[in-house]
């Protein structure tokens, strides 16, 4: 009976990487000639509870994985020189041996700036110039 809860640490201050090395579970980062695109996609069948639906910008799209699927999948925001956003979301997993289940949250922050300009407080320093937050009523 009952539930398990995980308690995850935040890290005080981690270097700035490179977009490629970048593996977040549902966000994708590009660069475009407009900045760096932020994507927030949502398959019930790789991710947690509630299932997402909305818009999927790659459906017609053959060369993608997310062709012709009913998913969420949407450009989140596009960042240009200088700005930061946040993409926050969440969901509810269980195991499928055991059948115990769990939340969790995740907050993503990322910020279109030169390895000169960064600073280890760039996110605590001011307001994100976009946030999205895709985050459901968990039961």
């Amino acid at each position: 009976m009952g539930f398990n809860t995980r308690l995850t640490t935040q890290r005080a201050y981690e270097p700035p990487v490179k977009l490629s090395q970048l593996k977040v579970r549902n966000v994708s980062f590009s660069v475009t000639e407009n900045g760096i695109e932020a994507v927030f996609s949502y398959d019930p069948q790789l991710n947690g509870r509630p299932c997402r639906k909305g818009h999927n910008k790659d459906y017609n799209n053959i060369s993608s994985g997310f062709y012709g699927k009913d998913i969420l999948n949407e450009t989140a925001f596009l960042l240009k020189d200088g700005q930061k956003g946040r993409i926050m979301y969440n969901g509810r997993f269980s195991d499928y041996d055991t059948g115990q289940w769990w939340y969790e949250q995740t907050a993503v922050n990322i910020a279109n700036i030169s390895y000169e300009k960064f600073r280890s407080n760039v996110f605590s320093a001011m307001d994100f110039d976009f946030e999205y937050c895709k985050l459901a009523v968990l039961k």
